[in-house]
Parts: structure tokens; sequence; C-alpha cells
């Protein structure tokens, strides 16, 4: 079967709402791509959203939908520029492998780089190396919330104040997909991790990734909801849209040790404020906040009583 490569280019203002969308009505993973920056220098950032359809009989209406679900974004956010739609035919091999072509090893922080298994990589002594097989496109670690959340990560492990506090760090990585932060976090030093996601392709790609980092005696992924979850995290990180990190605020709190981490991204910078207010009200302090473009990710804490 012929498969067809959306390409939904939009300012990030509107990238959350696209995406949700996309998933939707692909039934599948998205990529998210950075564009370079505009020129002009009061352009909002950028971004690329690359989504799969087949070429079959639903595919005329799904893009129907998809060009009506753009024009009611200009009524819902007025001030973002209009999202173009182009797409391309991918003939002669399987759709999923489409994005082989764009995953190349990426440095994301002083310490970590993620690779995919079939390119090479010369290592430098202190590098920690994640090779990342992301299956139906559930993420390759190129977005700028990963990026953040990692860098966040690595500065909380590596901190001799943190291990001394919590001398057994448990991470907990919730919408772990492919399960990027929380291998990282097992590779940085913590002594059991839990990746959680209640969608199963996302636990199956994190659950092989897991094991083809040898990472199988540290960290353990499951699909589950929140709300199912009992135990206590020295580290909590949840890269996820801005209104699961709402909804999901109370549970978090109730799931991180006093004293313990919370590391907050997908995060636009128009969002941050009115998230940190709800943490606030929930017990949670802000330690830091750090940006990349338009995202921003936020460290907490539970506040001790």
């Amino acid at each position: 079967m012929a498969w067809q490569e959306i390409i939904v280019t939009s300012d990030a203002g509107l990238t959350e709402a696209l995406s949700d969308f996309l998933i939707d009505l692909t039934g599948r993973g998205i990529c998210l791509e950075d564009l370079p920056a505009s020129s002009i220098r009061t352009a909002p950032a950028t971004q690329c959203i690359k989504a799969y359809l087949p070429l079959d009989e639903s595919y005329e209406s799904k893009m129907a939908s998809l060009d009506n679900y753009i024009e009611s974004l200009k009524n819902i956010f007025p001030d973002s520029s209009s999202a173009s739609v182009t797409s391309e035919t991918i003939t002669g091999e399987d759709w999923a492998h489409a994005w082989k072509n764009f995953f190349k090893p990426m440095r994301l922080t002083e310490k970590i780089v993620v690779k995919p298994s079939w390119e090479g990589f010369t290592a430098k002594k202190e590098d920690i190396i994640l090779e990342i097989d992301p299956g139906m496109a559930f993420g390759t670690g190129s977005h700028a919330s990963t990026h953040l959340a990692l860098r966040a990560l690595e500065d909380i492990i590596l901190a001799g104040a943190f291990r001394k506090k919590f001398p057994q760090i448990r991470v907990l990585d919730v919408g772990t997909g492919t399960g990027i932060l929380g291998m990282a976090a097992a590779k940085l030093g913590a002594h059991r991790v839990l990746g959680i996601d209640i969608d199963p392709e996302a636990t199956k790609a994190a659950s092989e990734n897991v094991q083809k980092n040898a990472l199988g005696d540290k960290m353990v992924v499951i699909s589950r909801d929140l709300t199912e979850i009992t135990e206590i995290f020295s580290i909590i990180l949840a890269n996820i849209t801005y209104l699961e990190l709402v909804r999901l605020c109370p549970l978090l709190f109730a799931r991180l040790e006093e004293e313990g981490v919370l590391i907050l991204s997908g995060i636009l910078a128009d969002q941050i404020r009115d998230l940190s207010d709800v943490y606030q009200r929930h017990g949670f302090s802000v330690l830091s906040t750090s940006r990349e473009g338009e995202w921003v990710c936020a460290v907490l804490t539970r506040i001790s009583r």
C-alpha cells in the first residue's frame, strides 16, 4: 500500500492542537521538527508536523477534515498565522521507515547523545549513548521539550546534594513514549525507573529500547494510567501536553517524595505562568525554568511540611 506523508507547517502556538488532531486522525504517532528561525525578529517560532495516511478510500475525507480543522483554528487562535499543508506520496517502502532518512545521531546535553541503531557514532569517554528506534514515530528526542527535560534531569541527578538526600533515586517517567527520559535517568545513575504510557504502541517501543540499551535491570515500562500508580518517587518526569499537566497536578503531588523533584516539559512560553500558579496552589515550589524557542521546562519541588 502507498502512504501519504502529510506535512503541516505552523507557528508553535498551534502545535499542540494540530498534533493532537493529527494523532486522532491518523491513529499513529507524529514527528515534530523545529524549522530555522525567521529572519524577522518578531516572527513566532515555526514548526513542522509530519504524519502519515494510507492512500485508501478514507484519504480524501480525512484530508477534508484536516482542512476544516485548520480553518476552525483561525477563530480559536486569531493571533497565530494560518497553518499550511503539503503532502508527498511514499512508494516502494513501508511508511514506518521513511523517517530513517532524517533521524541521525544528536547530542542533546553535555553528556547525552541519542542515536538510531543503524547509525554509527564515535563517542567521547564521558558520553552517555541512548540507542532509540522510535517504531511508529513516537519521538526521536529532536523536540525542544525533550532537550530541556534532559538538561534539567542531568543537572539534578549529577548534583551531589541531591544524591546525598536521595541515595537510591527512584524515577517515574509519565508518558514515556520511546523511553528517552527514563533511560537517560537510568544511565545517569537512578536506582529504579518506571515508565508509564497509556498507548500500547508507545510502551512496546519503549520496552524494546530499554532492552536494546541493556537497562532491563533498572527500568520497567508498563501500559498504565497515573491513577493506577501507588509508589512514591524521588524524581518525576512529565513531558506531555499543557492540559494533561494541569489535570495530573494533584496526582503528581501525591506520587512525589517530600523535597523530591518534578520536571515538567511540553509547555509553551505563554502557558508557564498559569501552570506555575496551578502547581504552587497544590503545594509545589518552582525551583527554576529554562526556555528553548517557544518551549519551556519547569523544575519544581514538593514543599516539606
